[in-house]
């Protein structure tokens, strides 16, 4: 068992917290690219994230013996005890809703079925527009559809050919969306997996080249890049940059946007990643080790499910109770103020309470599927 791999990194937790941030800023307030921002963080962070576990698991396959099946079995019930219980009640709270306010909701009562298999992704692009409040789900439905298949080429790709096969999908990617923009295809194909892939490859091409299997094959490499962090640190400001100007200068249909931002983002966010890992020092450390916002990590997961509920409810029904504040504070801005403050904290209190009496009771089960695997 991989000891480096079960280390826990907290700032890693509050990178997911400034990423769910990011997203409640853009859906409650700002617009913008923000709310994209966070979720190719998320991408990222996901990428590495598993992408260290099931190389943890395919190493204490060695020792142990285990076989791929039980791995497999473990591996898919560890995680569809994290992430099936309240995406499924969040669903049906919305089918719920719909049967009973008679409101569209995104379709959710004609298109219910694309939802709870995890297709809202492919159901955006095949619609050519968002679905409402469902919206955000497509990403969630990107993340399943990588760990569905991702697990098997880590597990069964050799160890030494593995760093060039993730290099060569972070590439398929990139000529994925090329191949779109050319074909004239509709902008919403950057929401289907292929379109997303070099995110997600990223963030587990770092895992890679951290991970303790690897430790003499990228010895060289990181050697280098310890020499040249001044270097790097100018060459993912000036990819911020970039990927600002590509998000507010262009419109979403520019060939050059589209095509852009997935590289530009996974160049500055794996660097983020690779410095929470390592642990940043300074000012910047001292605000990702704060207790809350690594708390909210934690629960990060709710409060990107909930929260478009969240401000669906508050808007539709909950407004109403509080008499006089939007009449008493008339200036635009305040109104927009409190119309991101308090589903805002409505969303933080209600993925918080789902934390402790929904998720964390089901995270208890999953000591029950541990056999065969490494770091869990």
């Amino acid at each position: 068992m991989n000891p480096q791999a079960q280390k826990y990194y907290p700032q890693l937790d509050s990178l997911r917290a400034v990423a769910v941030l990011m997203v409640m800023f853009s859906h409650f307030l700002a617009g913008g690219p923000w709310g994209e921002y966070g979720v190719r963080l998320f991408f990222v962070l996901s990428g590495f994230l598993i992408t260290s576990i099931i190389l943890s698991h395919k190493e204490n396959m060695k020792t142990t013996g285990a076989s791929a099946t039980l791995v497999a079995r473990n591996f898919y019930i560890r995680r569809s005890l994290r992430l099936f219980p309240i995406y499924y009640l969040a669903l049906s709270i919305y089918l719920l809703l719909a049967i009973v306010s008679r409101k569209e909701m995104g379709g959710v009562v004609d298109d219910w079925l694309w939802h709870f298999s995890y297709l809202t992704n492919v159901l955006v692009f095949i619609r050519r527009e968002w679905v409402g409040p469902l919206s955000p789900y497509w990403s969630l439905a990107v993340e399943e559809q990588f760990y569905i298949g991702w697990f098997w080429l880590v597990l069964l790709v050799p160890r030494s050919r593995l760093p060039v096969v993730i290099v060569l999908v972070i590439l398929s990617a990139v000529l994925f969306r090329l191949a779109a923009i050319l074909d004239g295809i509709n902008h919403y194909a950057d929401v289907l997996l292929p379109a997303c892939m070099d995110t997600l490859a990223a963030g587990a091409l770092l895992a890679v080249a951290t991970h303790a299997c690897y430790q003499d094959d990228f010895a060289q490499v990181r050697a280098w890049f310890r020499g040249n962090a001044g270097r790097l640190r100018w060459v993912v400001l000036w990819c911020w940059v970039l990927l600002v100007l590509s998000s507010f200068g262009l419109d979403k249909d520019n060939p050059l946007r589209r095509l852009a931002t997935n590289s530009l983002s996974s160049i500055v966010f794996v660097y983020l990643v690779y410095r929470c890992y390592q642990g940043f020092d300074g000012p910047i450390g001292r605000l990702l080790s704060r207790p809350r916002l690594i708390a909210l990590g934690r629960f990060s997961y709710g409060v990107y499910v909930y929260h478009m509920l969240v401000l669906l409810v508050y808007r539709d029904y909950l407004s109403r109770w509080i008499p006089g504040i939007i009449d008493v504070t008339r200036a635009l801005v305040m109104q927009k103020l409190i119309d991101f403050l308090i589903p805002m904290l409505l969303t933080l209190t209600v993925a918080y309470l789902s934390w402790v009496y929904i998720e964390r009771p089901f995270l208890r089960i999953k000591n029950r599927y541990s056999e065969g695997l490494g770091s869990v």
